[in-house]
């Protein structure tokens, strides 16, 4: 089977990640894999624009189909995600197996900015890290340091992180949709064939062991994260003491938290933004129903996962 251009089209992954890393065990893999919301995420935060007038730029260039709905609410990457997991983790992963899955539709400039000025960048994020138990998989909306690579991929282009035991993180960056990005990728596919390149030699090198069971898949509850947390409050007393202590009644340990100046009419509470230390993401979800039944909190409450700088060896 050749497939390269299954994944992020013009970027030669799947050629990478079974021959030239072939003898690494890959432990994680974070990926940009659908250039439609990454030029939407770009549009909004490089030119202050809302969500609705960035997919319709997006679908005036071509970026975003009529109808965008697989791409934007992160199903287009769900599938990559499940093909990219399967060849580099050696597990069988199938799009079923994927316990989270949240598109961009709901994401508000608000956020991105508050993001930013905490050193931040939003991407929606495909995830496959091994852990003791398993495997955690998620495609969602997740904010990365604005130091990490894959915080500078902008416009369409797609990126992948990949973590290896032998060669750290390796970086893979290019377009990943379009005419001459996918020929490519399928003219690279028809020559491997042709030649015979394709039949896979060893079993490591296939998308996954022959006759494999179904991937441990860690269920949702259990992820880990870190967490931005964007409460809208009204202006009264006791009110950030009482955000502060549900957060402490969960034992959610809070990495910093910032009340900004409202943006709107009072009515709309005062924006209150909490980043969270690593936490399961169980806990943070129990948190915020809990936020958004008091009565001094206006709107849902905003969550979104955020991740660090991971350690390579």
């Amino acid at each position: 089977i050749a497939f390269e251009g299954a994944v992020c089209g013009g970027i030669p992954l799947i050629d990478a990640v079974r021959r030239g890393l072939v003898a690494n065990d890959i432990t994680a893999v974070y990926g940009i894999l659908n250039g439609t919301c990454n030029y939407i995420l770009t549009q909004m935060l490089n030119h202050q624009t809302s969500y609705t007038d960035a997919l319709a730029k997006a679908q005036s260039l071509g970026y975003a189909e009529a109808d965008p709905t697989l791409d934007i609410d992160g199903t287009d990457a769900a599938h990559k995600l499940a093909i990219l997991a399967s060849v580099a983790m050696g597990e069988n992963v199938r799009f079923a197996d994927i316990p989270m899955i949240h598109g961009i539709q709901d994401l508000q400039l608000t956020d991105l900015i508050a993001g930013r000025e905490l050193g931040y960048t939003c991407k929606l994020l495909a995830v496959a890290e091994r852990v003791e138990l398993g495997v955690q998989l998620s495609v969602r909306p997740t904010f990365i340091p604005s130091s990490h690579p894959l915080a500078k991929v902008d416009g369409s282009f797609n990126a992948v992180s990949l973590y290896g035991d032998a060669v750290g993180h390796v970086l893979l960056y290019g377009r990943g949709a379009g005419g001459g990005p996918t020929a490519s990728a399928v003219i690279a596919d028809i020559i491997d064939v042709a030649i015979g390149a394709a039949p896979m030699a060893f079993t490591r090198m296939g998308p996954y062991a022959d006759g494999a069971a179904a991937a441990r898949i860690i269920p949702t509850d259990e992820n880990a994260t870190a967490y931005y947390i964007r409460v809208g409050l009204i202006d009264r007393p006791g009110g950030m003491a009482r955000i502060a202590q549900v957060l402490a009644d969960e034992g959610i340990s809070i990495a910093s938290l910032v009340q900004h100046a409202p943006e709107g009419s009072a009515d709309d509470g005062v924006p209150v933004v909490a980043t969270t230390h690593v936490t399961r993401d169980k806990i943070v979800h129990r948190a915020v129903d809990v936020m958004n039944g008091l009565d001094v909190v206006r709107g849902p409450v905003v969550c979104i996962p955020a991740i660090e700088e991971r350690h390579e060896f």
